[in-house]
């Protein structure tokens, strides 16, 4: 992680947008059951592992960068898959 004075507050930030994120994904993921929209709620949960992403690589985890990377991959195929 980050060696800065400010580390700890940006990871107690990551953390939070983490959080949040994670939350969103569930609800998510749970719409894509019932089948409406579907191209909206996978860019949306696309959009959401990018930001996952994204904050664990400027925070150097990178195994939460990777299993993100590795989401936004697999949400990328399967939007192809819908067009």
């Amino acid at each position: 992680m980050l060696d800065s004075e400010g580390g700890d507050g940006l990871l107690t930030i990551f953390l939070a947008e983490a959080e949040e994120i994670v939350e969103r994904l569930v609800v998510q993921v749970s719409e894509l059951q019932y089948g409406y929209d579907s191209q909206r709620i996978l860019d949306n949960i696309h959009r959401s592992f990018h930001t996952l992403y994204g904050g664990a690589r400027v925070m150097e985890m990178e195994s939460i960068a990777e299993l993100s990377l590795s989401c936004l991959l697999y949400t990328s195929d399967a939007a192809d898959e819908e067009d």
